[in-house]
């Protein structure tokens, strides 16, 4: 009796795992689906680079001192270094001390660019003090828009898998110099200056291939966009705007918003680390398939890319999820898990281009309004098609001194983090 159930035990043991191994084996063989295959291929279609002008402007961005050559020169010697194993970080005062760092001051503008004009007001002095020296670094920042690209050049490591990123806090430092502009009575500059941070906004979101550096443009163009607003507001409604301002203030395009280059270089990014990860363990093939994880990962970034979104990103309509649950994570259960993991982040990214090209929306009806012959409320209701935006359309807040839209990229916590809002009157003083 006792070998018989021994007997029968060994063989529902035996179907057992000829049952799981069936199921492991057809997740395997499980068709692929389309718009996975999709997502991939639009990753894979990536622009060439321009030689790493841009990075080499960013890899020494916060010293004075070094020319071009050299700038491209120390870049080309740090990624030297890096390739042959030597770790490297952003350069800083201590491995510079041939160039003069400029040194930043914690008394800048305010989170978001918020009441950047109020402050600055406030205390000029300190304003202009946290300021002195700082004009070849603006200068610098603003010639940002005019590189090609911004990719790295640092590739990857097998010990090393997360290439070194320059320090770039010093990109919204030169807010406060052109609001102090504003207030000492040269509005033509503090306005040139600040579509210029517009337009190298808009350059740091298309020709990187990083998605830091690509948030970091969006980041410049709603800032700048902001504290542009704050000054126009205070000013003829019918001034002349400096050339700087043509390329920077037209509305952002759907490749803008998109951030898809920048997405791209973060997708080979991500499954490079994946890759390297999966080639130690020797069990890992059964529960790691590297290609189908890339699958798996690939809608989760390639919303930016997909030719389909161009509309959501051009009508401000959040783009719809994607990638769903699959057969084939029963055979690549680890897989499937870091694939998802991705996907709140990077929906995220898609919230951020989006909201940036809100705040110039914004910039551009209160521009318009303001040479409108009726009240504000009025105006709104027959806003041109090129201003108004399905997805979320602008209203006044209840007070009626601001335009507004909702934050989609929530910031903070606080009421004034889950809006958009630029003003239609300007400030009592």
């Amino acid at each position: 009796m006792l070998k018989k159930l021994i007997k029968g035990m060994a063989w529902a043991v035996l179907l057992l795992a000829l049952g799981v191994m069936a199921v492991w084996g057809a997740a395997r063989l499980w068709p692929v689906p389309q718009v996975e295959r999709d997502a991939l291929r639009w990753l894979q279609v990536r622009e060439a680079g321009g030689g790493h002008d841009g990075f080499a402007q960013l890899w020494l961005l916060r010293f004075d001192g070094p020319d071009e050559r050299a700038r491209q020169q120390r870049l080309a010697d740090d990624v030297q270094r890096w390739s042959a194993g030597v770790p490297v970080v952003a350069p800083d005062a201590v491995d510079a001390t041939a160039y003069r760092e400029v040194r930043l001051s914690a008394r800048r503008c305010g989170e978001r660019g918020e009441g950047c004009l109020a402050k600055v007001r406030a205390d000029p002095r300190t304003v202009a003090a946290a300021h002195a020296g700082h004009a070849a670094l603006h200068a610098r920042i603003a010639a940002l828009a005019a590189a090609e690209d911004f990719s790295s050049p640092f590739a990857p490591m097998a010990d090393n898998p997360f290439p070194p990123m320059p320090a770039l806090a010093a990109l919204t430092d030169p807010l406060g110099a052109w609001a102090l502009a504003h207030v000492h009575g040269d509005s033509a500059q503090a306005i040139a200056g600040l579509c210029s941070g517009i337009a190298s906004g808009r350059a740091l979101m298309t020709r990187g291939d990083n998605l830091a550096i690509g948030m970091l443009g969006s980041m410049l163009v709603e800032l700048n966009a902001r504290v542009l607003a704050d000054v126009l507001v205070e000013l003829p409604a019918d001034l002349a705007m400096p050339a700087a301002c043509d390329a920077a203030l037209p509305l952002l395009t759907a490749q803008e918003v998109s951030l898809c280059r920048p997405m791209q270089g973060e997708f080979a990014l991500a499954t490079g680390v994946m890759a390297q990860s999966a080639a130690s363990p020797p069990w890992a093939w059964l529960v790691l398939d590297t290609e189908r994880t890339r699958l798996r990962m690939a809608p989760y970034y390639a919303h930016a890319c997909d030719p389909a979104n161009a509309a959501f990103h051009v009508d401000d309509i959040p783009v719809p999820a994607q990638a769903d649950g699959s057969v084939a994570c029963l055979a690549n259960r680890i897989g499937c898990a870091v694939a998802d993991i991705a996907a709140p982040a990077m929906a995220a990214q898609a919230d951020r281009g989006q909201d940036a090209a809100a705040m110039l929306r914004l910039l551009a009806v209160q521009r318009w309004l303001r040479q409108q012959p009726v009240s504000a409320a009025q105006a709104l209701e027959h806003l041109p098609p090129g201003l108004a935006a399905p997805g979320r359309p602008v209203t006044l807040t209840d007070d009626g001194r601001h335009l507004q839209v909702p934050r989609r990229h929530r910031v903070s916590v606080d009421e004034a983090g889950q809006w958009l809002r630029v003003p239609v009157q300007a400030p009592s003083r």
